[in-house]
């Protein structure tokens, strides 16, 4: 059984393998890992300390420091020892993000506050109970909420599976690689995910992950990671779980290939490029007909190519899966551009097509943003479409989301088919879509934002008939 003392807060060290965040080298960043994660939870437990003091009923589990046995590690209770290292100055506040109202309640305390609270009641567990403290700490954290204490969430879980119980945690061990190797992600995001992620989710798509990859085994493949050949992918597709872009909705979608889209192997066979199609063989519309650009249905009704047919010509061209820069690539080269007023049009389009969308992604957009700005100006001059309101004798010209409104509704009374430009439109308008005018205009104006090579290939498809139809 454990023997109870009271001991003083510069004799208790903080467990550096705290479950709730990665492993530490010193306090003060176990100390920050615990705010980033979770600072709501932190800094409302400190409110609580401040108001009333630290209760004596809350005895914190610590075990002897193997290096010092006059020091003790604390296996429960870390935050609220972190929390009053800080009340108590052996931390200076100025090392966190501490709210000023709770920096002017501890300003405020006087040394009898001090002295009183920085001793705390102690429960010591000696190396042959470790398997008892173990069992007590798993057994808190199982229950709800008991004496103040948070249950573990599930990063936490898995680290206590692993570093404790011995069990094998392959999503815990590739974030853990992930937040230590990943390149596509922020300082805050790597902090945060360290200790609340949604792990759950990872767990549920890997397995299909390695399966897709040709990987034996889960494990395989988190072994060698960074250093597969899909590692960018996987780097995208982990930094969208995080930030909950992709969920259990989204990857148990039947119909829905979200590892494709993310440029993994599509589980079907890709056409070869030698492959011919024809109108018997798959259907045409109107477009087609007439000689423009048009994704055709593969022969299995899986729609995971793409035939490009130059707009005037009827033979075959190559099939390309779609969501791949191969694909954007083939689109791009087949757009007829007409009219030598659209002469920088072809200039943009000449440059674009020398970009490599996975090593120069913002580049490509910046690219893009102007073809789109351009053909859409030219295209309204051409036609008449006036492009500005006047009041009171001052001109407000149309912003490019107004201009493509009146294009598309020009087009539709031409004859253009209605559901194509629409469904270009409304990707364009979207406030958060992936190749959004409003994304544009972030990736231009907002110097924090970005997008994934992935994201512009998987939605580019889906914009490029109106660009196609503004050059015509």
């Amino acid at each position: 059984m454990p023997t109870f003392k009271h001991i003083n807060i510069k004799d208790l060290l903080l467990d550096l393998n705290n479950p709730r965040t990665v492993s530490q080298k010193v306090e003060i960043e176990s100390i920050k890992a615990m705010i980033s994660i979770s600072p709501d939870r932190f800094f409302a437990v400190m409110n609580s300390i401040l108001s009333e003091g630290y209760l004596p009923t809350e005895n914190l589990l610590v075990v002897h420091d193997p290096k010092n046995k006059k020091k003790y590690i604390v296996r429960e209770g870390n935050r609220r020892t972190a929390i009053l290292k800080i009340i108590c100055g052996l931390y200076k506040v100025d090392n966190f993000e501490v709210p000023s109202d709770v920096v002017s309640k501890i300003n405020s305390l006087n040394k009898i506050w001090v002295k009183a609270n920085g001793v705390v009641p102690c429960a010591i567990y000696e190396n042959k109970e470790i398997g008892i403290l173990n069992r007590t700490i798993s057994l808190t954290h199982a229950k709800g909420e008991k004496a103040g204490r948070e249950n573990w969430n599930s990063i936490a879980k898995s680290r206590y599976n692993r570093d404790i119980k011995g069990a094998k945690e392959n999503s815990l061990d590739l974030l853990e690689k992930y937040l230590s190797k990943g390149k596509n992600l922020t300082l805050e995001q790597k902090e945060r995910w360290s200790g609340d992620y949604p792990i759950t989710v990872l767990d549920e798509a890997l397995p299909m992950l390695a399966a897709r990859v040709r990987y034996a085994k889960i494990e395989d493949l988190v072994n060698k990671y960074p250093k597969i050949k899909y590692h960018l992918q996987l780097n995208n597709l982990l930094r969208d779980i995080g930030m909950e872009i992709v969920g259990f909705k989204y990857i148990r979608d039947k119909s829905n290939d979200f590892l494709q889209k993310y440029g993994f192997p599509s589980l079907v066979t890709i056409a070869p490029k030698s492959d011919k199609t024809s109108s018997s063989d798959f259907g045409t519309d109107k477009h087609a007909e007439n000689g423009s650009s048009t994704k055709t249905a593969s022969p299995s009704g899986t729609d995971n190519t793409v035939i490009v047919h130059e707009r005037g010509k009827n033979e075959s061209g190559t099939a390309h899966p779609l969501g791949t820069p191969q694909q954007v690539r083939a689109l791009l080269k087949s757009m007829v551009i007409n009219g030598n007023e659209l002469s920088k049009v072809a200039e943009l389009r000449s440059e674009i097509l020398q970009l490599k969308i996975d090593k120069t992604p913002i580049a490509f957009c910046f690219v893009l943003r102007s073809m789109f700005d351009i053909s859409a100006e030219v295209f309204c001059v051409k036609n008449k479409i006036k492009t500005f309101t006047e009041n009171n004798g001052h001109r407000k010209d149309f912003e490019l989301k107004q201009k493509l409104n009146k294009i598309v509704e020009f087009l539709v009374n031409k004859g253009v088919d209605k559901k194509i430009l629409h469904g270009a439109l409304t990707e364009l308008g979207k406030n958060n879509g992936l190749l959004s005018i409003a994304s544009l205009n972030q990736i231009v104006h907002n110097p924090d934002f970005s997008v994934a090579p992935s994201d512009i290939c998987m939605v580019f498809s889906n914009v490029f008939p109106l660009l196609r139809e503004m050059n015509f």
